[in-house]
């Protein structure tokens, strides 16, 4: 298993460094300490105490591999026998690509966040007119029920 320090567990969550060392002292994340007094957090603990840091890692490496594919081998910049202006010229090209690659993306991300956001507002007024009708009072049938 891989053994994460506190900082390397604050990045990988996005908190702080005193907020890990807080949760290992209060208990809610489990370490064990080095020859140097650090503390050391198998990354399996870390998933286990923070679930979304496992979704927030998938998304970061997609972005990265995606941004990685923008900028291949074949679109370097940097041929034999081309004079500095036009070097510099495609370099800003292969600049350009790999930026409206992103911003695709982020454009997709944001539709995505979007329509999530669409369905829980749905789900919330839902469950809103489901506890107006529950705390409506019922009518007593002959003053008795």
């Amino acid at each position: 298993m891989t053994q994460l320090t506190a900082a390397q567990c604050a990045q990988t969550v996005g908190v702080s460094k005193r907020t890990i060392q807080n949760n290992i002292k209060i208990g809610k994340l489990s370490a064990t300490r080095d020859d140097n007094g650090f503390y050391l957090v198998d990354s399996s603990e870390l998933m286990r105490a923070y679930p979304d840091a496992q979704k927030r890692a998938k998304e970061s490496e997609f972005l990265e591999q995606q941004l990685s594919l923008t900028l291949s081998a074949d679109e370097t910049p940097v041929k034999r026998g081309v004079v500095d202006g036009s070097i510099e010229k495609q370099s800003l090209e292969v600049e350009n690509k790999g930026l409206k690659k992103q911003i695709e993306l982020l454009t997709q991300q944001l539709s995505k966040s979007e329509s999530r956001e669409e369905k829980l507002l749905e789900i919330a007024g839902s469950t809103q007119k489901l506890l107006e009708n529950s705390q409506r009072k019922r009518k007593k049938f002959l003053g008795v029920f």
